[in-house]
């Protein structure tokens, strides 16, 4: 219940100092007007940006971008520097398939050999979950096949 109060608070906070936010007309003698711009689970700061916007962010890590025509939602953020991990991904995706390869050949009695063709795939850079955008999460598919001998 104590969630309540809070979340009213701030969403009264940012109607009233929001600068360019839709106007509602004062009610029961308010030196300020209220209007509803966003449900927030558990804010827990916020500021304004020169140009009018707000961040929030709420206690779980979340942050969040408010337009002044009240639309919420987070920034985004670009992962820049694939060039410089990739190789690192590629090594580290072609060691896992060559254990896996291993095993394969252990189970069914064969010998692994050298690679016969190699596919780097997909790379998928993803957020690591929805309380930090700013993390990132970059993933690379391989396919790899090897020569088995008996």
């Amino acid at each position: 219940m104590r969630q309540c109060p809070i979340r009213a608070l701030v969403i009264a906070l940012l109607a009233a100092s929001c600068s360019g936010c839709a106007q509602a007309a004062p009610a029961d003698g308010q030196p300020f007007t209220v209007t509803r711009v966003a449900d927030l689970d558990s804010p827990w700061a916020m500021t304004f940006l020169p140009d009018g916007r707000m961040l929030v962010t709420e206690k779980a890590g979340k942050l969040m971008l408010g337009s002044a025509d009240g639309g919420m939602g987070g920034p985004d953020f670009e992962y820049t520097r694939l060039n410089a991990i990739k190789p690192a991904l590629i090594a580290e995706a072609t060691a896992n398939a060559r254990k896996s390869a291993e095993q394969f050949a252990k189970d069914s009695g064969a010998h692994i050999g050298g690679i016969r063709s190699a596919n780097q795939g997909v790379v998928d850079i993803s957020d690591r979950d929805q309380g930090s955008p700013q993390v990132k999460k970059v993933r690379v598919v391989t396919t790899v096949e090897y020569f088995l001998t008996d």
